[in-house]
Formats: structure tokens, sequence, C-alpha cells
């Protein structure tokens, strides 16, 4: 019998580019836009409007877009 697959989690239109960090501040990522506009956020801001970012990690950055809830993942991006 075949099994139903899942279609792949959709992704935010937005590129996970890098990440920052400074002794006593939060890690803040790196994001860019289509239209090229660059974001620098931290976890629990939103970006491109709707995406609230629930956690940045080493090579990967996971968003919530806030009209679905539903959870994206961002991977790293060179």
């Amino acid at each position: 019998p075949l099994v139903p697959t899942r279609p792949p989690a959709p992704r935010a239109p937005l590129k996970f580019y890098g990440t920052t960090e400074s002794p006593g501040k939060p890690r803040r990522a790196f994001l860019i836009d289509a239209g090229e506009n660059i974001s620098i956020a931290q976890e629990g801001e939103i970006v491109a409007k709707f995406y609230k970012i629930t956690r940045i990690g080493v090579t990967s950055l996971e968003l919530e877009d806030t009209r679905t809830q539903e959870r994206l993942q961002q991977p790293l991006e060179e």
C-alpha cells in the first residue's frame, strides 16, 4: 500500500545568510527578502511583516507565520 507523504513545509520569502553574537547580547540573524531588503533581528521579533523568529540556530532559522501559526524552517544559505 502507498503511504501518503507529507509535502515539504513552505519557505518564507527570506534568505537566512548569517548570525552575529556579542557578549551579553542575544544572537541576531541576517535576512534578506526578494526585494533585497536586509533585516537584522533576534528571536521574538517579526520580519517581513508576518514572520516571527522563534529560534536562531547555527545552520537554520525557525520562523512562525503569524497569519497561520505555521512553523517554517529556513536553512543557512551562502
